[in-house]
């Protein structure tokens, strides 16, 4: 189902009584709900970014010591690997 209007309203009737894990944005509607979430990986890898770039050091090991944790997840390896054979792809 797709609503033009990205509103609660919207999110709920999309919902209903689903209960899974609600991977999203961190778009405050969906930061509101009361269920089991997870933020897309994209936006976590750029909140460790700034992290990283941050003129507190606190804040710069943190992203560090987060980039290393997600470095060593399995979607960390896949991804690899599927940018690999991509570039070999691209080059053949």
């Amino acid at each position: 189902m797709v609503d033009a209007h990205r509103s609660k309203k919207a999110f709920e009737k999309l919902i209903g009584e689903w209960r899974g894990i609600l991977i999203s944005d961190d778009y405050r509607i969906y930061q509101q709900w009361d269920g089991d979430r997870q933020t897309y990986l994209a936006h976590l890898k750029r909140e460790i970014l700034k992290l990283q770039q941050s003129q507190d050091p606190l804040e710069r090991k943190l992203g560090e010591l987060s980039s290393s944790i997600l470095n060593l997840s399995p979607w960390a390896n896949n991804q690899r690997k599927y940018n690999r054979n991509l570039v070999n792809i691209v080059n053949h």
